[in-house]
């Protein structure tokens, strides 16, 4: 079964902007987590490894995010 749904751009745009503003969200309580001796393997269950990782996916995200809601 197949089934089409119209959405015009700027509605995929708020639906796009608001699921990496919820992503960069839940990525930075992921690092405040892993800070806290609790890492949720995101990346990995190493402490070090995943603050690593996860900081930079949080840089990464805020630019996205500046970026798109220009």
């Amino acid at each position: 079964m197949k089934h089409t749904i119209e959405i015009f751009s700027d509605e995929l745009d708020d639906v796009i902007h608001k699921e990496l503003v919820q992503l960069l969200d839940d990525y930075k309580y992921y690092l405040n987590e892993a800070r806290r001796d609790s890492p949720k393997g995101v990346h990995s269950f190493n402490k070090a490894l995943e603050i690593e990782e996860l900081t930079k996916d949080i840089k990464a995200l805020k630019r996205v995010v500046k970026i798109w809601a220009e």
